[in-house]
C-alpha cells in the first residue's frame, strides 16, 4: 500500500465528492470548488490523502480562522478533516495531521482545531487528545456565540470544543525514512552496528559490503513495514528505528521493533523516546495489532528503563542470545500490548 499525500488540484472536487457519496455522506461538489479557489488565494491548504492512486482522505489548514477566538489570536485553524471509512486505522489520519502541522509550523507557533461533542467524534476526540491537543478554555461554541450556564440546546454538529497545541519547534522531525535517503540512512546503520556492535544481532562485518541497490530494497513505507528516521532541521538523520508486522495469519497481530539507535552527539535529548512513541502511536490505528515484541541486551539498562516507561513488559531472559569478541550477552524480550 502506497500513501502519497499532495496538494488539492482542480480535478479533486468531483472526485471526493462522488466517494463521500458512495458512502452515503453529503459532500456537495461546490464545497471542494470553493477550497480549490480559497487555496490559490492562499486562504487555505487543502491535503489530500492517496492510496496507491485512490482518493482516500483530506485535512485543511485555513489561515485565518472562522472562529473567533482563533482569528483574534492569529491561530491557524486544522480544518474539514475527513478520511474514507474505508482507509481508517491505515495511519492515514495520522500522516495529515502530521502535514497540517508541519505547514502551520512555518507560520504559528500554534495550531488549533475544532471537534463535535457526541459519539460520532469520539475517535477524533481521541486522536487529538493523544496529539497533544487541549480545550482553549473559552467554553463550547455553536458556530454563532459561546453557551452560557442554564442555555438549553439541542446537541448537533454545530456544538464544538476547540483545542490547541503548542507545536514543537525542536530540530528533531520523526518521519519515514524513504528510498531516496537510502545512503544516509545505511550510513547510520552501519555506525550503529560499529558503534554498539553487543546490542544487535547483525554485525558491522557481515553488512559493511551490502551494495546500496540492495539498501533501497530494505526501506519500506507501509502501514505496516518502515523506518523511522529522526531528522534535523537541515534533513540529516541521527536516530533510527525499524517496525514490520508479523506475515501470516497467525502473526498479524503483532509486530516487531528492530534496530533503535540514536547517534552519541544527539543522546539525552529524548530521540529513542520519540521513535518509540511514534511506532506505539501508528499501532493504535490498526485493527489487527495486538502487541508490538523487541529485545535488548539486559546491560544495556538505559534502554530497558526506557521501554518499561513506554509500557512494555518483560517475558522473559535469554541467556547467552548474542556473542561479539569472545563476550556473551543476555537480551530481555519485552512485549507492549494495546488494551
Amino acid at each position: 500500500m502506497n500513501i502519497q499525500l499532495r496538494e488539492l488540484c482542480e480535478r479533486d472536487p468531483e472526485i471526493i465528492s462522488n466517494a463521500f457519496k458512495q458512502q452515503g455522506w453529503e459532500k456537495p461538489l461546490d464545497l471542494y470548488v470553493r477550497y480549490s479557489e480559497e487555496q490559490k488565494r492562499g486562504e487555505r491548504v487543502s491535503i489530500v490523502a492517496e492510496v496507491d492512486g485512490d482518493f482516500a482522505g483530506y485535512v485543511n489548514v485555513l489561515w485565518d480562522s472562522y472562529y473567533p477566538s482563533f482569528r483574534e489570536r492569529r491561530i491557524p485553524e486544522i480544518n474539514d478533516f475527513n478520511v474514507l471509512m474505508k482507509y481508517r486505522r491505515l495511519g492515514i489520519g495520522s500522516k495529515l495531521m502530521d502535514k497540517a502541522e508541519e505547514i502551520i509550523k512555518e507560520r504559528s507557533d500554534f495550531a488549533g482545531i475544532g471537534v463535535g461533542l457526541f459519539t460520532d467524534y469520539g475517535n477524533a476526540q481521541i486522536l487529538y487528545a493523544k496529539r497533544g491537543y487541549i480545550p482553549d478554555g473559552r467554553g463550547i461554541h455553536n458556530g454563532q456565540e459561546y453557551l452560557e450556564y442554564g442555555d438549553v440546546v439541542a446537541i448537533n454538529d454545530d456544538l464544538t470544543l476547540y483545542l490547541t497545541k503548542k507545536l514543537n519547534k525542536r530540530e528533531i522531525c520523526i518521519k519515514n525514512i524513504i528510498e531516496e535517503q537510502a545512503e544516509q540512512f545505511w550510513r547510520i546503520r552501519l555506525e550503529s552496528l560499529r558503534v554498539s556492535p553487543e546490542a544487535f544481532g547483525t554485525s558491522y562485518e557481515d553488512s559493511v559490503g551490502i551494495p546500496i541497490s540492495e539498501v533501497v530494497k530494505m526501506i519500506k513505507n507501509e502501514h505496516d513495514e518502515y523506518i523511522l528516521g529522526a531528522f534535523t532541521e537541515d534533513d540529516q538523520i541521527v536516530g533510527i528505528a525499524g517496525f514490520k508486522k508479523g506475515r501470516g495469519m497467525k502473526f498479524t497481530h503483532k509486530g516487531m521493533v528492530w534496530g533503535v539507535y540514536v547517534t552519541p552527539d544527539y543522546r539525552g535529548k529524548g530521540i529513542g523516546k520519540s521513535l518509540m512513541e511514534e511506532i506505539l502511536n501508528r499501532g493504535k490505528e490498526s485493527e489487527e495489532l495486538k502487541q508490538i515484541n523487541l529485545s535488548v541486551i539486559t546491560v544495556n539498562r538505559f534502554a530497558v528503563e526506557l521501554y518499561k516507561r513506554l509500557g512494555f513488559e518483560s517475558y522473559g531472559i535469554e541467556k547467552n542470545a548474542l556473542e561479539y569478541m569472545g563476550e556473551a550477552y543476555d537480551e530481555e524480550h519485552m512485549t507492549y500490548f494495546y488494551k
